[in-house]
């Protein structure tokens, strides 16, 4: 079966004045919109690439402007199952307009935008299909596309954590495609921007499902490993450091690259293992079990 808003594989059935015409080779001719009963074929508008007839190609399928399905050898940013960040390039009072790498742009009504959705800036967002008014369209009220935590999952295993939209505590993730998360600004070690994709770790999974994630691990292995880092900083340093609790975050991911969360655990740790002592303007190594 052929998908809209998914790569296909067609073959060309013929050349015409305005484009070449695509066929299922398989000729099922079986395509998930009732459009099918009267278009049989699908169109490939005029492009810069020469095809002959019975070549394969590897087309993405949307709707025209006159609601028939069309294909494109453009990589589309977007498919169907997916979530992406797009840039929007247009605002109306209808909605707003993204670009999703396709000539014509793709349009997210305005019951499926946010008011923070502005001009020039990425909008997260995943592709509907409306089969039965021949439509696809963005939506960035994603949420209910989002799942809860799995029953299980491995915590030292990095994670795709794409950035859709802030919140008092933080900022909201979709992790691996797939499901909710949460990143606290109290584990931020870098400045991060929605649309941003970056690499993480699953913290910590609550009691109702929903997913807390870092951009660092936060196991054991990874607090023995920054402790090791401060206690041969500090004897580096002749056993002293002005580098505290209270130090600013911005200075200790200049020393460390993590946030001043996992520091703080980390120096709480080597205090409770009688390894460092800790006073309001430095810390210092504890000559006794060093």
């Amino acid at each position: 079966m052929l998908s809209i808003g998914k790569i296909n594989r067609l073959i060309v059935k013929e050349a015409s004045p305005v484009g070449y015409v695509l066929a299922d080779p398989n000729k099922t001719q079986q395509i998930d919109s009732p459009w099918t009963e009267n278009q049989k074929d699908v169109l490939l508008p005029v492009s810069d690439v020469e095809l002959n007839e019975g070549q394969l190609v590897d087309v993405f399928l949307y709707y025209g402007q006159d609601k028939s399905v069309h294909a494109s050898m453009h990589t589309a940013l977007i498919s169907m199952g997916e979530f992406k960040a797009l840039n929007v390039v247009g605002l109306t009072d209808a909605g707003a307009f993204l670009d999703w790498g396709l000539p014509r742009d793709l349009f997210a009504p305005k019951q499926h935008i946010h008011s923070e959705v502005a001009m020039g800036v990425p909008a997260v967002v995943t592709l509907i299909h409306e089969p039965k008014q021949n439509r696809l369209y963005a939506s960035a009220k994603i949420e209910q596309f989002l799942l809860d935590a799995p029953s299980k999952w491995d915590m030292t295993q990095s994670v795709e954590l794409l950035i859709y939209a802030q919140s008092p505590l933080g900022y909201k993730v979709i992790i691996d495609n797939k499901y909710a998360g949460l990143l606290y600004k109290s584990d931020l070690f870098k400045t991060v921007h929605i649309g941003e994709t970056h690499r993480g770790y699953i913290s910590r999974i609550r009691e109702d499902g929903k997913i807390d994630v870092s951009l660092q691990r936060h196991d054991k292995a990874q607090r023995q490993s920054l402790a090791e880092q401060i206690l041969s900083d500090l004897d580096a340093h002749g056993g002293l450091s002005t580098l505290t609790d209270k130090s600013s975050a911005d200075e200790i991911q200049l020393r460390f690259n993590v946030s001043k969360g996992a520091y703080k655990k980390a120096i709480g740790q080597l205090y409770k293992d009688k390894k460092i002592v800790i006073s309001p303007t430095h810390i210092k190594r504890n000559e006794e079990t060093k």
